[in-house]
């Protein structure tokens, strides 16, 4: 029996008709539940993006709480940046730190925790590196270390994982005292400092490149393979990165290190106790950028910059009213320096053009909007730009980013939050006691309206 046209194009209708009439009704779903404090522990948050070498594939990690479990569980997901099915890798917690992928897209290298029972790595529940197939299967360890690893770089030809080791040490006069009771916690006296290694993914050779020095915080390698960048300071304790650490570049054949920021550069700061964070190298592997915060002053940005020679550090000019907030990422092989920007309580993508030798291009906004950016990235060649994004009527999910206001859905990860009664947000200002414009947020119950009277007032305030 064969269909008429007539009958066909009468079921097409149909089924349009019926999608239409589905989509609508998810479209105006009543949003009818009162929050209440449990159901911020439902939400899933989502983080640690790597965009695939094609970039047809974002590798993110997925962290659940739910009700009765005892802290998050993280897992390895996958979604396709065309809008497929995504799909999990790991499961019970495994992890999914630092994902990275292969220059081929066969595979993803993760932190992870095997969580098997055994006395020894890697199946003791310590941080190791992994080895995931992206279309699935079970993860292959490529560390045995015995107190795990905590950070790796992939090289750029795939061929080889670097990856920093602990080793603690003991001042003298606690030395004995160490010796005699291993098993106590030391509030003094030990050190944790790091050293780096180097596993060859072809011979399984393991060998040593930096002998365990100082403190590593950071680490970054240059898109070449030669250079490492590392964030280093001589102690481990927290209060030594606010004004003694410092950007430091490992020379990979030669060992020979070089320290960009040394405590002149801070001389002329807002506050020389600045700690530095987020190591990013440019496409040419000619410059890494770094930031620098503070307690009580916006954060900066700076870059280092490599003239054969010597190195010039460049103080990165914002946009005016734009706080950093993290993110710090070269586009592609171009100088476009991006980062999340804070504006207003709304955080989205900037770009700054051209930024070398001294001087740098306009900024524009690469996503906009309303939105809260949390993480974001670019594919290999800078092309694609996927971010995790929240919204005043939305959770945090993964978009492909379109333009400034165009961007494309991924994953809907919190479809309870759709139910949620929300409150009335709006944007104020007003002038402070010296004259200066003061800017807020304004929370209001939903549905309250103005003749409904006073409410009770609770005030956040930050400097």
């Amino acid at each position: 029996m064969h269909t008429t046209p007539t009958l066909e194009k009468t079921k097409w209708i149909l089924i349009i008709c019926l999608l239409l009439i589905w989509t609508s009704a998810l479209a105006t779903a009543p949003r009818d539940h009162q929050i209440e404090a449990e159901d911020y522990f439902d939400l899933t948050v989502l983080g640690n993006l790597s965009v695939s070498p094609d970039g047809s594939e974002v590798a993110y990690s997925e962290s659940r709480w739910g009700r009765g479990k005892e802290g998050r569980s993280t897992d390895l997901w996958v979604a396709g940046t065309h809008g497929k099915s995504n799909r999990r890798l790991t499961f019970d917690g495994f992890g999914a730190g630092s994902p990275v992928w292969s220059p081929s897209g066969k595979a993803i290298f993760f932190l992870g925790r095997s969580q098997g029972g055994l006395e020894k790595a890697p199946h003791d529940g310590t941080l190791q590196i992994w080895r995931q197939d992206p279309a699935g299967g079970q993860p292959v360890a490529m560390t045995r270390v015995e107190k795990g690893v905590s950070a790796f770089q992939l090289s750029p030809d795939g061929n080889s994982l670097y990856y920093k080791v602990s080793k603690e040490v003991t001042e003298a006069p606690w030395k004995d005292l160490k010796e005699k009771y291993p098993d106590l916690e030391f509030g003094h006296g030990v050190r944790t400092i790091h050293g780096l290694r180097k596993l060859d993914l072809n011979t399984w050779r393991d060998e040593e490149v930096w002998a365990a020095e100082n403190v590593i915080w950071e680490m970054a390698l240059s898109p070449n393979g030669q250079k490492m960048a590392m964030i280093t300071t001589e102690d481990n304790e927290a209060i030594f990165k606010e004004g003694w650490s410092r950007v430091d570049v490992l020379d990979l054949a030669s060992g020979e290190i070089t320290s960009l920021t040394d405590q002149a550069w801070r001389e002329t700061h807002k506050s020389p106790y600045g700690w530095l964070e987020d190591l990013a190298w440019s496409g040419d592997s000619k410059a890494v950028a770094f930031s620098i915060s503070y307690d009580g002053f916006a954060s900066n940005i700076w870059i280092a910059e490599n003239n054969g020679s010597n190195w010039s550090l460049q103080l990165v000019n914002r946009p005016e009213m734009v706080t950093y907030s993290g993110g710090l990422t070269w586009r592609g092989q171009d100088r476009t320096l991006c980062f999340n920007g804070e504006s207003m309580a709304r955080v989205r993508i900037y770009g700054i053009d051209d930024v070398r030798k001294g001087s740098q291009g306009k900024s524009r906004v690469l996503a906009g909007g309303d939105i809260v950016v949390g993480s974001f990235t670019f594919d290999s060649k800078g092309r694609k730009l996927v971010a995790n994004i929240e919204t005043t009527t939305a959770a945090n999910d993964l978009f492909l980013i379109n333009g400034e206001t165009k961007r494309f859905q991924l994953t809907h990860s919190n479809p309870q939050v759709d139910s949620w009664v929300l409150p009335q947000i709006k944007h104020v200002n007003w002038k402070g006691a010296d004259g200066d414009d003061c800017y807020g947020i304004l929370e209001l119950p939903a549905g309250y309206k103005k003749e409904d009277g006073p409410l009770p007032t609770i005030i956040e305030l930050h400097g």
